[in-house]
């Protein structure tokens, strides 16, 4: 941001001197043409002239002189609020540029926080331009995939895709551009060609008026395994209670059997089923 020049404001010193030349000079010429025709007019005694001669003489200096006086001193106070404003501006911008400067570095320091966050982030982070193409991954991403960074930028998310989850790619992208950004899981798959289940946050963002994409990608293989883990001992705690709640059955069904051949025989029944039959009782209601 630039700051407008002194003389705009404040007369520059040459011309204000050429100002107090030219003033002068039209004093003088003045002075002259018109002071010797006041004299003829009023001293008609040529013996008077002389003294008068002197006299104008010195009121030609004293009036110049002070008019000098004047004309520098206004000069001066001029020059020196030109200086002052100048040294004011010349202040101002240097602070304005250290601001920028000191901004300038503040966001640089910034970026750099940031890019390093990125580098050393265990999740993948890529950014994606407009055309699906790579442009930027950090070093989890050379790890997951197998490919270097180099090999990474200019391939596409479908080269990322396991083959039987290609179909949603177009959706998913479409729908990374919304405010909202994006969450889904999908698989993608390793340079060597085995896959690894992943969770995808994606984002648009606008660089210098295009919309890129980008995504966080976070390996989910060891959350499905215990997830997968856990389903599996609840489906077999299921089938353990399932059984549990079977033989009891059963065995309440063999003491009724037992009770009633007991009756039968005239004897009395072994087994207390007060309990069951109460229960019983409570359920059909």
């Amino acid at each position: 941001m630039g700051v407008a020049p002194h003389s705009s404001k404040v007369e520059a010193p040459a011309a204000a001197a050429g100002r107090v030349v030219l003033i002068y000079a039209a004093f003088a010429t003045i002075w002259i043409l018109t002071s010797d025709a006041a004299l003829e007019a009023l001293l008609r005694d040529p013996a008077q002239w002389a003294r008068a001669e002197m006299v104008k003489g010195l009121l030609f200096v004293a009036v110049t002189s002070a008019l000098l006086y004047v004309l520098v001193r206004r000069l001066l106070r001029a020059m020196r609020d030109a200086l002052l404003e100048e040294h004011a501006a010349q202040v101002a911008s240097r602070r304005l540029q250290e601001e920028i400067s000191r901004e300038r570095e503040d966001r640089q320091a910034l970026a750099s926080h940031c890019a390093t966050l990125i580098e050393v982030a265990r999740d993948i982070v890529l950014l994606i331009d407009p055309a699906g193409r790579i442009v930027e991954a950090n070093r989890a991403a050379e790890e997951a995939y197998g490919w270097s960074r180099a090999e990474l930028r200019g391939m596409t998310v479908r080269d990322l895709r396991a083959p039987e989850n290609m179909g949603e790619v177009e959706r998913q992208w479409q729908a990374s551009a919304s405010a909202e950004g994006v969450l889904f899981e999908t698989t993608h798959r390793h340079r060597d060609g085995h896959v690894f289940a992943v969770e995808v946050s994606g984002r648009a963002i606008e660089i210098e008026g295009k919309l890129y994409r980008q995504s966080f990608v976070r390996d989910i293989t060891e959350r499905r395994q215990v997830e997968e883990e856990m389903k599996q001992r609840n489906e077999d705690l299921e089938r353990f209670n399932r059984a549990s709640v079977d033989r009891e059955l059963d065995m309440v069904a063999l003491k009724k059997r037992v009770n009633a051949l007991s009756v039968e025989l005239g004897r009395a029944p072994p087994f207390d089923l007060s309990a069951v039959n109460v229960a019983e009782a409570e359920f059909k209601r």
